[in-house]
């Protein structure tokens, strides 16, 4: 296997973890953020119904699955994890933007009032994560499509096919 492949699948696992990151933040930091509206609202919301697993959490597991399945080099595999890949990549983008506006919205609000609203340490690590799971995507979709990853596929590709004529030659 090509390194390049390696990595590929190291580093779009690692931007599987944006999820399970911003995740842990909501789950652990945010309630403790007194400069955000209606956080105890929502803590108390949570405590009552319990804290949901999001679909984006289990899309995150399947990626993992993905990109240990693409080193054996399955075409399939290396499709579907770029599919889930972009989708992650795009969510990661989304997030940004609505985490630099909302913010923006706050100072905005609390300038209306004649408050200041300060940039507090879970709002810079949040967008922080979701910034570095973007540019970990679009760097481990790149190193998928290389020159060294395509050869490696097609390889298995061959070998597969040459051992399918071999068995449905012994067989017959």
């Amino acid at each position: 296997m090509p390194k390049t492949l390696r990595r590929a699948s190291v580093i779009l696992a690692l931007s599987g973890l944006w999820l399970a990151a911003v995740w842990l933040i909501a789950l652990f930091f945010l309630p403790l953020d007194e400069t955000i509206p209606q956080t105890s609202g929502r803590v108390a919301e949570e405590q009552r119904t319990g804290l949901r697993v999001s679909p984006l959490l289990a899309a995150a597991f399947v990626h993992w699955i993905l990109c240990v399945l693409v080193r054996t080099g399955l075409r399939s595999v290396r499709v579907v994890l770029t599919i889930t890949s972009v989708v992650l990549g795009l969510v990661a983008l989304l997030s940004t933007a609505f985490s630099v506006l909302e913010y923006q919205d706050l100072i905005e609000r609390a300038a209306g009032r004649g408050r200041q609203m300060p940039l507090t340490g879970v709002t810079v690590s949040v967008i922080v994560v979701e910034v570095l799971g973007f540019v970990s995507t679009v760097i481990g979709v790149v190193l998928l499509y290389l020159p060294a990853s395509n050869a490696y596929i097609e390889g298995v590709r061959s070998r597969r096919s040459r051992s399918r004529e071999r068995m449905t030659e012994f067989l017959d």
